[in-house]
């Protein structure tokens, strides 16, 4: 998991959750049911480029992290969950991200259910 994206997501779990639930999510980093991907420079400028690359989808450092640690660490599909995309409905919308060395290949929508 990307750095930027422990940092929101930490905040998220504290917010909605509280610090118990904050703490095991960071403890789960600790005996290695999720593993830190730091940024790297090469990293940092990907995002920069899919940030300015991508604007008009809002894209921001956390999902550009997500796209530039999989591409190399050569992950070639992530599914993210996108539920501001539907309106408010009982359904979110899932992206499947298809990457290639350069970054974005493809995107594949389809509804899967919300999990609240």
């Amino acid at each position: 998991m990307p750095t930027p994206v422990i940092a929101e997501t930490s905040w998220l779990i504290e917010d909605r959750l509280g610090p118990a639930a904050e703490a095991a999510f960071l403890r789960s980093f600790t005996i290695d049911e999720l593993t830190r991907a730091d940024l790297v420079e090469g990293d940092c400028n990907r995002c920069l480029e899919l940030i300015e690359d991508y604007s008009d989808l809002g894209l921001g450092l956390v999902d550009a992290s997500v796209i530039a640690a999989a591409v190399r660490l050569r992950i070639e599909t992530i599914a993210m969950n996108h539920p501001e995309s539907t309106g408010g409905s009982d359904l979110a919308r899932e992206s499947e991200l298809c990457l290639h060395p350069g970054g974005v290949e493809h995107f594949h929508d389809r509804p899967v259910p919300q999990f609240r």
